[in-house]
């Protein structure tokens, strides 16, 4: 997370990010789409735009490999791509109707 023109922006670290392509992309010719799309699932990053970027770019190179190596895509449907809404002062145990 780093301040810009007056602007939180958010994105995986830049080493992180490196390790995860790296081991990602090592994983993509050996192993099968639907595992493939189930590492990207365990993924616990929230997708603000500069993260979702990030997200599709791995996928990306993930595919790459996996085309040269000729087996199938792993699909974008795997990726979750919105955010989640979190209300920190919404008292979830509360009645709305009320």
């Amino acid at each position: 997370m780093s301040y810009r023109n007056e602007h939180a922006s958010v994105r995986i670290a830049q080493e992180s990010y490196k390790r995860l392509k790296a081991y990602l992309t090592d994983l993509a010719p050996c192993r099968s789409a639907e595992h493939m799309a189930e590492e990207f699932r365990m993924l616990h990053h929230e997708p603000y735009a500069p993260v979702r970027r990030q997200l599709l770019n791995l996928l990306r190179a993930v595919n790459r490999a996996r085309k040269q190596a000729g087996f199938e895509p792993v699909p974008v449907e795997c990726l979750r791509l919105k955010r989640r809404i979190y209300r920190p002062f919404e008292d979830r145990h509360c009645n709305s109707a009320s």
